[in-house]
């Protein structure tokens, strides 16, 4: 058997986790708990993160209409012509090169939703 601390976590224990050790050393007293109000703030914060990913979810499937799991060239050029958008292959082929993150001429999920949380960043500042 597996101690619970050796198991491995997902990415929401990992958080819970992780605010309950950073509450232990703020306040010996309450080692190993969250308030309430810690928790609602885990919680809401993760359901406002998980908001955002089915929004972008959203948007990447415009372009991947047939669900591949990635966006090419075709698929821009589709989508501009339907937003009455005049590109070239060139500009389409620079756009893609921006955001391929991974290298793969496409790009997948991953790397939209990278360039979409970079665009988002940036409007905020």
């Amino acid at each position: 058997k597996k101690k619970f601390k050796e198991m491995p976590k997902s990415k929401n224990e990992k958080k819970v986790i992780e605010k309950v050790n950073n509450n232990n050393n703020e306040n010996e007293d309450d080692e190993g708990f969250l308030t309430y109000e810690e928790f609602k703030d885990i919680a809401l914060k993760e359901r406002k993160e998980q908001s955002i990913e089915e929004e972008i979810q959203a948007a990447f499937q415009l372009f991947d209409t047939d669900n591949k799991g990635f966006i090419n060239i075709k698929d821009l050029k589709r989508v501009t012509k339907d937003l009455n958008e005049d590109m070239t292959d060139k500009e389409l082929k620079e756009m893609i090169k921006i955001a391929d993150y991974q290298s793969s001429g496409n790009v997948n999920f991953v790397d939209f939703m990278r360039m979409v949380q970079f665009q988002i960043e940036n409007e905020e500042d």
